[in-house]
């Protein structure tokens, strides 16, 4: 495993609240707890761990190391795979049924192998239609601009260079380079061929199904 399977893309803008959201909604901690303790996305990827009546902690996860980034990503997708295999019961037998979670869990798959940032599925629609940060960095690779889709550090240090050297911050130069033509053609490009293969893995789930 290298770091493309667990470097996690920089959130945009709009995504830092979706993020936080999804987080609340998977906290089963304790009330007290919870008004103790607030943890929360940032925009360089850091998390900002604030305890009542302390100083503010920053976790930076890409100092930690591969084999508990990887842990923690695996803890991260488990869960989120049992929330999506959590299917109601058939109201005609009260059980739980098997095909049901299996079609669920293979949708959920195909949707996030489809390289969309859309956490909800059917989500990704309308949110498409503003460039990731995922898309820009694919984009940024695939014409040459950077070496390696996966890594994400090298990305984040680009970023902030050209940041400092402008003198600006870097939200507005993700809003630069997504406004530039070609990079706009080639995010035209990538999506089209995510599209493909999200139909493809829908097909061969059909042509699949016993």
């Amino acid at each position: 495993m290298n770091d493309a399977t667990v470097g996690a893309q920089v959130p945009d803008d709009a995504n830092l609240d979706a993020i936080a959201r999804v987080a609340q909604a998977g906290d089963y901690r304790k009330p007290s707890d919870k008004q103790m303790v607030r943890i929360t996305p940032q925009h360089d990827g850091s998390i900002r761990v604030e305890v009542t009546g302390h100083e503010a902690l920053v976790f930076r996860p890409r100092q930690a190391s591969l084999l508990n980034r990887s842990m923690a990503e695996f803890h991260g997708w488990k869960a989120r795979l049992m929330e999506r295999a959590a299917v109601d019961a058939s109201t005609t037998t009260g059980k739980t049924d098997p095909a049901a979670k299996y079609a669920t869990l293979a949708k959920t798959i195909a949707h996030y192998e489809s390289g969309t940032e859309a956490w909800e599925l059917g989500a990704g629609a309308a949110k498409d239609k503003e460039p990731t940060l995922g898309l820009l960095m694919r984009a940024m690779v695939a014409l040459g601009k950077l070496a390696d889709a996966g890594d994400v550090d090298a990305f984040n240090r680009k970023l902030d260079e050209n940041a400092a050297k402008l003198g600006v911050d870097r939200d507005h130069v993700v809003k630069q380079l997504k406004a530039n033509a070609l990079i706009k053609a080639k995010i035209d490009e990538l999506r089209a061929q995510d599209r493909a293969k999200t139909l493809a893995n829908a097909d061969e789930i059909l042509d699949g199904w016993a």
